[in-house]
């Protein structure tokens, strides 16, 4: 498995650029400018159900710290504007409603979405069926790394997001291959048969 420092340097590492990405679960879009900066797809779909989930959405930085909590409208609007000029789908639903909308072939997903150890398994579950012949499949909120994390979100909330991914591995043919060492650690799989 490689280990990169942070979660750009494990995209950098292993997503080839163009092609068609995802993201689960985008709050305001900072992130999703870093995938295309990065990734450079050919068309990046977003995904997240911003006021469906609630008024509010609360959230933290890469590394788990600098909370805040903001209106999901005002969230909505902002990624609206954000990635208007370019080409990039805005999806505003569930994951679990929308993923099997979207089209099969994606070369890559990265999911910051429900991070419940069921919603989490349930929307690797879904998406896997989008993934292309050796794509990737990768997501954040794995495990906490507290040389740069202020509070262990991971305990604090009983975050599921490893156990399920750990399982998923398991039961599905998938290989841990990359983490990205943020505070919140981001993880990257491969299929087996494709590694």
């Amino acid at each position: 498995m490689q280990a990169y420092d942070t979660r750009e340097d494990m995209i950098k590492g292993v997503v080839p650029t163009g092609g068609i990405g995802c993201e689960l679960g985008v709050y305001a879009g900072e992130f999703a400018e870093q995938l295309i900066r990065i990734a450079k797809p050919d068309k990046l779909i977003l995904i997240d159900g911003w006021d469906i989930i609630g008024p509010s959405l609360f959230t933290g930085d890469q590394d788990g710290n600098n909370c805040i909590s903001l209106s999901s409208e005002t969230l909505f609007n902002v990624v609206k504007n954000r990635f208007s000029k370019k080409n990039v789908e805005i999806i505003k639903a569930l994951t679990h409603d929308a993923i099997p909308k979207i089209e099969d072939e994606l070369d890559w997903v990265y999911i910051d979405a429900d991070h419940s150890y069921e919603g989490c398994l349930r929307d690797l579950m879904l998406i896997e069926k989008k993934i292309k012949s050796g794509g990737l499949i990768m997501g954040h909120d794995y495990e906490m790394n507290m040389k740069k994390a202020k509070v262990d979100w991971e305990t604090k909330f009983n975050i599921g997001v490893g156990r399920a991914v750990n399982d998923f591995c398991k039961t599905r043919g998938w290989k841990l291959i990359a983490k990205g060492y943020d505070g919140a650690v981001s993880f990257c799989l491969k299929k087996i048969t494709d590694a």
